[in-house]
């Protein structure tokens, strides 16, 4: 039996390609922050919350777990970046974050973060 999402697109559960090319369209905005260079997407800034929200559900489900900043969280990669929520409650989840890979990994290799 064909996943729900290849017979109906847009519902649950998705795939990871319409996860990927949901995020590829989002206007991410670079963070300001020095120390952890990175963009991120504001949810009420989003036409569709209910996407915003299934794609956190997403990430959270099918991501793996990265320390940063003495603290674990939830990462998915797509489109050659690590995504992430700050971890907190579906109802209260209103920014997603990305940072290319390569910066992740120069970030990780450098002890950024740790």
């Amino acid at each position: 039996m064909a996943p729900v999402s290849v017979e109906k697109p847009g519902q649950w559960p998705l795939t990871h390609e319409e996860v990927a090319g949901w995020l590829e369209k989002q206007p991410f905005k670079f963070a300001k922050s020095q120390s952890n260079p990175h963009s991120y997407i504001v949810k009420s800034r989003i036409p569709d919350k209910r996407m915003f929200d299934m794609v956190v559900l997403h990430i959270r489900e099918h991501g793996y777990e990265q320390w940063w900043w003495r603290a674990m969280y939830l990462q998915y990669d797509a489109n050659d970046h690590c995504y992430w929520t700050m971890g907190g409650a579906l109802e209260s989840t209103v920014i997603l974050n990305r940072k290319s890979l390569d910066r992740a990994e120069e970030d990780e290799r450098l002890g950024r973060g740790k």
